[in-house]
């Protein structure tokens, strides 16, 4: 199952791409996608809700996530070690996202997704799955204490997030290995919560 989330704001582009790639067949996997608040798009192909208490249950029983780019979500898809693919989203002020993502990207966490258009191909693609060979990912909490200090995200110099996230990983990489091959599960999956879920096909 691949999960979309787009946080709790909007972003219809990547709902839109999302929902009309699988609807022309272009991804073939059960698709859930969470739309947020305020978007105008909703799905026609795909299950979809607009918000949950947590995501945590979708997260963990999806294959392959699709985030937005968010800061909090990517560092807790970290720490599950899942498979990201990740799209900034330009509506966010600053678009600080590009610059978080391509520093990840850089370290072989998460693959960036550029374009929309190439999001079919990417979901098709074998993709890496980020964390440690064993216990909880220090890189992700790290970045996590590190990055709750950049408030308000907007007024970021630009720069600052690239170099925060190399200083990060540089200290990690002295003392841990980074295994990107393992997608580790828990013994156990949270059960989906399927009352919030929709299918417009039924």
């Amino acid at each position: 199952m691949i999960f979309v989330t787009v946080g709790t704001t909007h972003f219809d582009a990547l709902v839109q791409s999302v929902d009309e790639a699988a609807g022309q067949g272009l991804i073939r996997d059960d698709v859930i996608i969470q739309i947020g608040y305020g978007g105008q798009y909703v799905p026609r192909h795909c299950r979809y809700f607009r918000v949950a208490p947590t995501l945590e249950p979708f997260e963990r029983a999806a294959d392959l996530i699709v985030g937005h780019g968010g800061t909090g979500t990517t560092l807790e898809i970290l720490l599950m070690r899942k498979p990201l693919v990740s799209v900034s989203n330009p509506g966010v002020s600053g678009n600080h996202q590009h610059e978080f993502l391509e520093a990840l990207e850089a370290l072989g966490l998460v693959t960036y997704c550029r374009d929309l258009t190439d999001l079919p191909r990417l979901l098709a693609s074998p993709l890496p799955s980020a964390g440690l060979s064993t216990g909880p990912s220090r890189l992700a909490t790290d970045l996590g204490r590190e990055l709750s200090r950049l408030t308000p995200r907007d007024r970021v110099p630009a720069g600052r997030l690239a170099r925060l996230v190399a200083r990060v990983a540089e200290r990690i990489a002295r003392t841990v290995e980074i295994d990107v091959t393992a997608t580790l599960r828990p013994k156990a999956e949270p059960p989906l919560p399927a009352d919030l879920v929709r299918d417009p096909r039924a």
